[in-house]
């Protein structure tokens, strides 16, 4: 460490000087600050006092704004400590969130595939007087989104986000399996017209015949400091065919 810096009044007064600083962000906006310390050996254990978990750094760095943080703070993650030659030197890391982490997360689009089963009405055949039932069966693959928000947080600061719509999660569907007119109830007599059309693509048979879509959502959260947290909310298509 520069003389002048063990000389300078500040130090003097305080008996502790910030050394070097180092800032790098994450798309969520967590933003991570090493900072190194010195320290002379008398005044540690009153300087050490200054660093505990979520504790503020005891000297602000130069290379943060503190208005574009949340609350206009960073909090400590933890700390090591070094003696050499009667000086202590101590690195501590913090952790903080952007306030653009409330306003513009980071967002994430995955995939996913499942199946589905359809019963879908075909017709109905008169036998003998009497009217019966019989059906299509499909089982339509199915990919969807899974759109997930990432976002650092300060305390109970909440980003609001608006659920995506079905059809935002709904990327198509194919054909799995095809059961035509499967199923007829009793024997002989002659076709009624089909209700359904057979033309119809598997996406545009899942669009017609889903009884209900739904939205749904998981929450998450990483603990960074007690005071600091990256939230991930996840929301994925779920259909109803019953």
């Amino acid at each position: 460490m520069p003389s002048i810096v063990i000389k300078s009044s500040a130090f003097a007064a305080s008996g502790l000087a910030l050394n070097s600083q180092e800032v790098t962000e994450e798309p969520s906006g967590l933003i991570n600050v090493r900072m190194v310390f010195t320290t002379t050996a008398e005044k540690n254990e009153t300087v050490s006092r200054l660093f505990y978990l979520d504790a503020p750094p005891p000297i602000f760095p130069s290379s943060v704004n503190k208005d574009e943080l949340q609350l206009r703070q960073l909090y400590m993650i933890n700390r090591s400590f070094a003696l050499a030659n009667g000086m202590v030197q101590i690195t501590a890391d913090y952790a903080g969130a952007l306030n653009r982490a409330l306003s513009v997360p980071y967002i994430s689009m995955g995939r996913e595939i499942k199946s589905i089963d359809l019963k879908v009405f075909a017709g109905v055949q008169i036998i003998m007087g009497g009217t019966f039932y019989k059906y299509d069966f499909y089982t339509i693959g199915i990919t969807s989104g899974v759109k997930s928000y990432l976002y650092a947080q300060v305390g109970p600061s909440i980003y609001n986000i608006a659920d995506p719509t079905p059809k935002e999660l709904f990327f198509g569907a194919y054909f799995i399996r095809k059961n035509i007119a499967a199923v007829v109830v009793g024997e002989g007599g002659t076709d009624a017209p089909s209700v359904i059309d057979r033309t119809l693509s598997a996406s545009d048979l899942v669009l017609k015949y889903v009884k209900s879509s739904t939205i749904n959502k998981d929450i998450s959260y990483t603990a960074v400091t007690p005071s600091v947290s990256v939230q991930s909310t996840r929301f994925f298509l779920t259909l109803i065919t019953e």
